[in-house]
């Protein structure tokens, strides 16, 4: 018998007092609810705790000294219960069938399902783009065969992915150089494939050509093939090296 799927959204806020209530009105509207909602502010200095607050029991709020964004995404792992867990940047919002899209393409053995984000303004006015834009031919073997090819491909920044819990229990927490997604979208295809929902939108972001620049400047890492690794991820070189970038290849 086929566990039931649960999903956790953990919601990170810094001084986003403007933005953080639009964020949890998202989750708390969809269509299949979110089995927890965690909202974790790291040490605001503006009205955030009192937004937060207004919402009652509807969230799980927890409210810490500012510690910065590793420190706070790990927290919010290390709380979750969900099997499937989104990290939802305070200022953006998912759109009210996320979830339900999510637990639909989701599978046990996937590392991770993402999806695309309409670019938003500041106001919350769409640019009239989305990112990552995915390919109508992406898929899970696409997607193998450009990380065996060039250890990447086309991934969203943090909103834009729900990761298994399978694969989070084996490689959290970390301590990467900038956040966590250009580490854990890099590493994923070694422990699961990845699933691009091709036709939706599932939300907004507000991304700024500084903050894709935070996500491309992860540090040179390495990685090891051997053959406790997925049938995938086995064709790469011994050790691949690789620099996070946002130029990433076109999907074949």
């Amino acid at each position: 018998m086929q566990t039931r799927t649960t999903i956790s959204v953990i919601i990170t806020n810094y001084n986003y007092e403007r933005y953080i209530g639009s964020a949890i009105d998202s989750v708390i509207a969809q269509t299949r609810p979110a089995d927890e909602i965690i909202v974790i502010d790291d040490g605001s200095t503006d009205r955030s705790r009192e937004r937060i607050e207004a919402y009652g029991d509807k969230v799980r709020a927890i409210f810490q000294p500012n510690q910065g964004i590793k420190v706070i995404s790990n927290t919010g792992y290390r709380i979750s219960n969900g099997s499937v867990v989104l990290y939802l940047d305070a200022d953006d919002r998912l759109y009210p069938t996320a979830l339900e899209l999510v637990e639909q393409a989701y599978r046990p053995g996937v590392a991770k399902v993402q999806y695309d984000l309409d670019v938003v303004d500041e106001f919350g006015n769409p640019a009239g783009r989305r990112f990552c834009n995915f390919s109508t031919h992406m898929n899970e073997e696409s997607t193998a065969r450009s990380f065996a090819r060039t250890a990447t491909y086309v991934w969203p920044v943090t909103s834009g992915n729900a990761y298994a819990r399978e694969f989070l229990s084996r490689v959290m927490p970390l301590t990467p150089p900038e956040s966590h997604d250009g580490v854990l979208n890099t590493i994923a295809p070694l422990y699961g494939p990845e699933i691009s929902v091709e036709a939706a939108k599932m939300g907004a972001g507000r991304i700024s050509l500084i903050s894709l620049a935070a996500s491309a400047s992860e540090s040179r890492n390495s990685i090891s093939c051997d053959s406790t690794q997925p049938r995938w991820a086995q064709s790469c070189p011994t050790t691949i090296s690789w620099t996070t970038s946002w130029y990433l290849p076109t999907i074949a």
